[in-house]
């Protein structure tokens, strides 16, 4: 079967950057990771500390990054640390890898706690493909859309799915607005041959 081809929205780069855990300064850290009290109850919420630390962690990403981040050790130990010693006080951590149920069971509190929507194709993909179509008839470079899928995302408390899917969802907004673009140029020179038609019918 051949490769789809998908569109080219930002650069390799631009993407690793894009869906990385932001880079906390140390006054980011203190207020990305600071926890209010809603929060502070849904952390006592889990039986070990890692994963108090880990929620605290992911939750911070997340209001930086509304998306749902899956990090290696090496890009969080310095927050972790930071998390470690000044939020949630103990022992440091050793290297170690979330399971999937755990992952599962953070990003579900997070949702609970920020009011944000986890990215359904069958509940959000239609919505936003309508606002992408319009956001096309004014420009239709695929870097507009980007933004302004990011930017629908972040007004309807959705989180933002994977680059991959952006890339099909911008690709097919693109595509319906060449179409119809197509179409409607398509109809204008018919429109033109006509009227020539009818001005040399009726001359003769």
């Amino acid at each position: 079967m051949p490769t789809e081809k998908r569109i080219k929205i930002i650069t390799e780069s631009e993407v690793q950057e894009f869906y990385s855990p932001p880079p906390f300064t140390a006054n980011g850290q203190r207020f990305f990771f600071a926890l209010g009290d809603r929060e502070q109850e849904a952390s006592k919420k889990a039986r070990q500390r890692r994963s108090r630390c880990m929620l605290t962690l992911l939750l911070g990403y997340f209001k930086a990054k509304p998306m749902i981040l899956i990090p290696r050790y090496h890009q969080v130990k310095a927050d972790l640390k930071y998390i470690s010693q000044d939020i949630i006080p103990g022992s440091a951590f050793t290297p170690f890898t979330l399971t999937q149920k755990e992952k599962d069971r953070l990003y579900s509190r997070i949702f609970e706690l920020t009011g944000y929507q986890n990215w359904s194709a069958n509940t959000h993909l239609l919505p936003l493909l309508n606002y992408l179509n319009d956001q096309a008839r004014v420009w239709l470079a695929p870097r507009h859309l980007f933004d302004s899928a990011i930017e629908y995302l972040s007004k309807h408390k959705i989180a933002i799915p994977a680059y991959s899917t952006l890339q099909k969802i911008i690709g097919q907004g693109a595509l319906q607005q060449q179409v119809l673009f197509n179409i409607c140029f398509f109809k204008l020179q018919i429109s033109k041959a006509v009227s020539r038609f009818k001005v040399k019918f009726y001359t003769f």
